[in-house]
């Protein structure tokens, strides 16, 4: 008896997650179609922003890659301009996100000047944002150029430190990679003047 009151409530549990998902799907389909506003202005053609300002209540922007207007998206959606996203979020990395602060990590900069200390402006997936600069022992090798230079860059090392090649600890060949591999961020050591 036991063992059927058990299936029985993991069947009822499972039941239960599947109708919540199905009245999700159902609510989302009846938002989207419930106002005439919404599903005409989804087939209304555009060459701007503005020609998909209708009303206050509902956000759209004019989708120019395919000339309709759209409504704007939310936190986590899928977008390609800061327009599609909702207010109070970028599109950052193909995704609408809350912005971070200015001079922060991840905050979009134009130069090492935007960002706090210890830091740098340099490009992630292709954006310029403010990054650490690279601390003792990690990886400093830069590519001299190419695709996977221009879209991810390297802050260079924190103040104190260079990029140099790390020496090995054992001198016989093994499987440590490549020299580039061993380019790491070291402290600078000055020759004592006697």
């Amino acid at each position: 008896m036991e063992s059927y009151i058990k299936y029985s409530t993991q069947l009822t549990s499972s039941c239960m997650c599947r109708y919540a998902v199905v009245l999700l799907i159902i609510h989302v389909q009846l938002i989207k179609s419930e106002t005439n506003f919404g599903s005409t202005l989804s087939n209304i053609r555009c060459s701007k922003n503005e020609d998909c300002q209708r009303d206050d209540s509902i956000n759209f922007f004019c989708d120019s890659h395919y000339g309709f207007c759209d409504v704007k998206r939310i936190e986590m959606d899928l977008c390609r301009r800061d327009e599609q996203c909702d207010k109070n979020l970028i599109c950052m990395f193909g995704k609408c996100q809350r912005e971070p602060t200015p001079g922060n990590r991840g905050s979009r900069c134009k130069s090492d000047s935007d960002c706090k200390s210890h830091m740098c402006c340099a490009r992630q997936h292709g954006e310029k944002v403010c990054k650490l600069k690279l601390q003792r022992n990690q990886r400093c090798y830069v590519p001299t150029g190419g695709l996977d230079y221009s879209l991810n860059e390297l802050c260079p090392c924190d103040s104190g430190l260079v990029c140099s090649k790390k020496k090995r600890k054992n001198r016989r060949r093994d499987s440590q990679g490549s020299p580039m591999d061993r380019m790491r961020c070291q402290r600078i050591h000055m020759p004592n003047n006697e």
